[in-house]
């Protein structure tokens, strides 16, 4: 196992399995010169929230070129999108839940067939389609 292949451009972190840290992530959106981060996709995450310094990205978040969020909450970071792309809701799908804690006696499972369709046509398995 190797780490520290490269470094982050601004403070020079070094990369662990491929990724750097989020806390890099606003400095590297605002700090001027080659390879500045200028578009930004999130996947259901919230780092506008969840980052320490959330305040620091926000704003950078702001000033990017393009930036596309696929998360069914417009919340701290994708109200920074420019294109927000919706998954099916959970009760627009069918699902099977299975859960099990160490200090259960029996695993818990819920199958569950969708409740209504889709309000606007959606690809299954979690695609997203545009349309």
């Amino acid at each position: 196992m190797t780490l520290g292949r490269w470094t982050s451009r601004v403070r020079g972190v070094p990369e662990v399995f491929g990724e750097q840290p989020v806390v890099c992530l606003a400095e590297e959106i605002g700090t001027p010169g080659e390879g500045q981060v200028r578009a930004l996709i999130t996947i259901a995450g919230n780092p506008g929230l969840s980052t320490p310094n959330s305040e620091r990205l926000s704003r950078a978040m702001a000033g990017l070129d393009l930036m596309v969020s696929l998360d069914v909450y417009v919340n701290e970071t994708t109200r920074h999108a420019d294109v927000i792309l919706p998954g099916p809701t959970p009760l627009e799908h069918a699902h099977y839940d299975s859960s099990s804690t160490s200090w259960r006696f029996a695993t818990s499972r819920t199958s569950r067939r969708p409740c209504f369709r889709p309000i606007r046509p959606c690809c299954r398995n979690g695609r997203h389609c545009c349309g």
